[in-house]
């Protein structure tokens, strides 16, 4: 079985969310999360969209920045929708 580490799909929305969740707690993470995961990735769109949302706050970034930069970006309304 091959393993494509360069773009690995969580295809799982718990895992997803535990992903999202840990940045927000531990946003220093993100350097190290980034090299493998993209936001496509996430197999929930909006999850991919939080995802790009905390790479480019970086270790700024908590729930109210990033939910303040999805909506900065015009962005929010595609995450709630999902």
């Amino acid at each position: 079985m091959t393993s494509n580490l360069a773009n690995p799909s969580l295809s799982n929305p718990e895992m997803e969310g535990f992903v999202i969740a840990s940045l927000l707690v531990a946003p220093e993470m993100i350097a190290q999360v980034r090299p493998i995961i993209s936001p496509e990735s996430f197999s929930i769109e909006g999850n991919g969209e939080i995802f790009r949302a905390i790479v480019e706050i970086g270790e700024h970034a908590d729930f109210f920045t990033v939910s303040e930069h999805l909506r900065q970006t015009g962005r929010l309304a595609r995450v709630e929708a999902t």
